[in-house]
């Protein structure tokens, strides 16, 4: 799939919102909510790379209402602290990977 130039701007922006994440300036919540957002306003979004992004998102907002549930103490912190940097590495690769689709 060919990306618009306003497309191209949500997922530059999302690969940002990432690295600002992973840079410490926004929290997990943050960041799904603007993943989220993001994606919602892309003008083309294949079926198939929302289904995958949809899912990976699952895991990072599974993980933020855990660590919100146990307000986040280091018991929690270090529990979820895998599954959040797996699911960002796989929110990564599928945000880089939407002109496959």
């Amino acid at each position: 799939m060919r990306l618009t130039p306003y497309d191209q701007r949500q997922i530059d922006r999302m690969q940002s919102q990432l690295e600002n994440y992973l840079q410490g300036r926004i929290d997990l919540g943050a960041l799904i909510d603007d993943l989220e957002f993001l994606r919602d306003s892309l003008e083309k979004c294949p079926k198939d790379w929302d289904i995958e992004f949809s899912e990976s998102l699952m895991n990072l907002e599974s993980a933020n209402a855990y660590l919100i549930e146990r307000e986040y103490d280091d018991v929690s912190r270090e529990k979820t602290s895998n599954l959040i940097e797996i699911s960002i590495i796989k929110v990564k690769e599928i945000i880089a990977g939407i002109s496959r689709y």
